[in-house]
């Protein structure tokens, strides 16, 4: 196992069974979470908000999910075939199609999500960063 897989590996350890918490451990805190197991920066000390209500002003404030990672690390991959495990994704779900962040990871997706951790296939990255 390489040091990315093993913060991926971490990362999912310590939020495993922790309850989704807008502020605490949300879809953007998790994805956070794991980049900070792997670069060592604090990307979640930028979040600032304790509810839905205040996560979603967040990030119409900053233009967007994709608008605020960029903000934050850079712009996205021109090709998804770049990315690693632990970089951060941008994916739609299927069926409700709303848009969220997440990792990518072994070929797929894992998110953070209300029902607990998800796992999604590749297919439904809108946008890649690398770390």
């Amino acid at each position: 196992m390489d040091a990315r897989q093993q913060a991926v590996r971490t990362t999912l350890l310590k939020t495993a069974n922790q309850p989704f918490v807008y502020g605490k451990l949300d879809c953007c805190l998790f994805v956070a979470k794991c980049a900070e197991e792997i670069t060592g920066v604090n990307y979640a000390a930028r979040f600032n908000h304790t509810n839905a209500v205040g996560a979603l002003a967040y990030i119409n404030d900053a233009g967007g999910l994709e608008n605020l990672v960029t903000d934050l690390i850079g712009a996205p991959v021109e090709d998804l075939a770049t990315l690693q495990d632990g970089d951060p994704v941008l994916i739609q779900l299927p069926v409700v199609g709303d848009e969220i962040l997440a990792i990518f990871a072994n070929g797929q997706v894992i998110a953070k999500q209300e029902s607990g951790v998800i796992k999604l296939p590749a297919k439904t990255i809108l946008k890649g960063w690398n770390l």
